[in-house]
């Protein structure tokens, strides 16, 4: 029910009398009683001093100094750098002390002992001959 104030004009109606103070009196009880209890109920909730405030990237516990710079990285290019990725200073080459690149191709000569290991291999020519005395075994004289 919505509270309805009273308009209290001097010497007019309602007379101010008990029975009009003590209603008066009983709202204002009321809405202390209100006030008590919505108090009481706050009270009785969390204290805001006990919420933990939200972990950060420097604050996450067990992460690594690696891994809070992934976190912390605003960008994919600074992820990428934060765990080294994309930053080597590898160098192309023929060389001892350079890499390889991905098409390159070797000779004979390029792996150490291939030719006498390939040397020491069946003949194109001798392995034809050995198939055709196999077949000379295998097909029965006379036919």
């Amino acid at each position: 029910m919505a509270y309805e104030p009273t308009d209290w004009v001097d010497d007019a109606e309602p007379d101010l009398e008990a029975a009009n103070l003590n209603k008066i009196e009983q709202g204002i009880k009321a809405a202390h009683d209100a006030a008590v209890a919505a108090q009481s109920t706050a009270d009785g909730k969390a204290d805001p001093d006990d919420i933990p405030t939200a972990p950060t990237a420097d604050t996450l516990s067990g992460a690594t100094t690696v891994g809070r710079a992934v976190v912390k990285a605003a960008t994919e290019s600074a992820a990428r750098s934060a765990i080294g990725a994309g930053t080597s200073n590898l160098a192309l080459g023929t060389t001892s002390a350079t890499a390889a690149a991905g098409d390159h191709t070797h000779t004979v000569a390029d792996v150490t002992g291939l030719q006498d290991a390939l040397d020491g291999k069946v003949s194109t020519a001798d392995f034809a001959a050995a198939i055709a005395r196999i077949d000379a075994l295998e097909t029965p004289s006379g036919e």
